[in-house]
Parts: C-alpha cells; sequence; structure tokens
C-alpha cells in the first residue's frame, strides 16, 4: 500500500472518528442511522456522513448491524459469478449497482425465500465452490 493510500485511509479513519463523536459515540450515530424510514434514506445518510463508505461498504455495515437486510453488498466476487452464469456485467457494476442490486433480490433471492443481504452472504462464503463449479461443470 503506498502512502497516498495509506494517508487516504488515515484521513478517512479520522474524519469517521470525528463524525462519531459529534454524533456522542456509534451507538447513537447508528440509532440515529435505525431511526430513518428506508434502506436508501440509511445508506444516503452514512455514504453521505463516514468517508470511504460507498455502495457496498454501507450495505455491508447496514446488513452486519441488521439495519438492512434487503439489498446487497455487489463486490468483484459476484460479479465474477454472474459473469460465469453469463450475465454481461463488465465494468459497470457501480454505474448499475442499484439495478444488479434490484434484479439479483427480485430473480434470485425472493423466490428463494431469502433477503438480499442473506443472498449475498451465501455467494460470498460459497464462493470457491460455485467458482469451480461454473469452470469446471
Amino acid at each position: 500500500m503506498g502512502r497516498s493510500e495509506r494517508n487516504r485511509k488515515v484521513d478517512a479513519a479520522l474524519h469517521n472518528f470525528d463524525e462519531l463523536v459529534k454524533a456522542c459515540g456509534p451507538k447513537r450515530f447508528f440509532a440515529k442511522v435505525a431511526s430513518m424510514k428506508s434502506v436508501e434514506e440509511r445508506i444516503t445518510f452514512v455514504s453521505g456522513t463516514l468517508a470511504l463508505y460507498k455502495k457496498k461498504g454501507c450495505r455491508d455495515a447496514l446488513i452486519d448491524l441488521r439495519l438492512a437486510s434487503n439489498c446487497m453488498a455487489l463486490d468483484q466476487r459476484l460479479k465474477r459469478i454472474l459473469e460465469g452464469v453469463g450475465a454481461t456485467v463488465g465494468n459497470s457494476v457501480d454505474k448499475h449497482y442499484e439495478e444488479i442490486e434490484r434484479e439479483l433480490i427480485e430473480k434470485v433471492a425472493k423466490p428463494r425465500g431469502l433477503s438480499g443481504g442473506e443472498l449475498g452472504r451465501i455467494l460470498f462464503q460459497n464462493y470457491g465452490d460455485i467458482m469451480v463449479r461454473l469452470l469446471c461443470p
């Protein structure tokens, strides 16, 4: 990791610490997040307040804290799985994040009785086995 990347992460950590202090601690910060009515509102607030928390990071944190369930933290592993089953994803995950997320939840998770968060965790935890089966049918 280069010096500028390290500085960026240190700056983000300091910014995030300051935000949590301003909120009177992480419990109050996330209580405020929990009071928001929609997952979209929570994602927008967290990503707008905490540095380096973007689409994936916000969803990961909210799913882990049980403040969201019907969303997915899309990463390169999921992109490879999608491409392995014939989906054309290319470099468009960030550009079409919400659309990909919605399609996976509506067409894969819900019909199987899963939330988006549950599907994401299943795919993440079984990534190696899934890729072996996709590459060596």
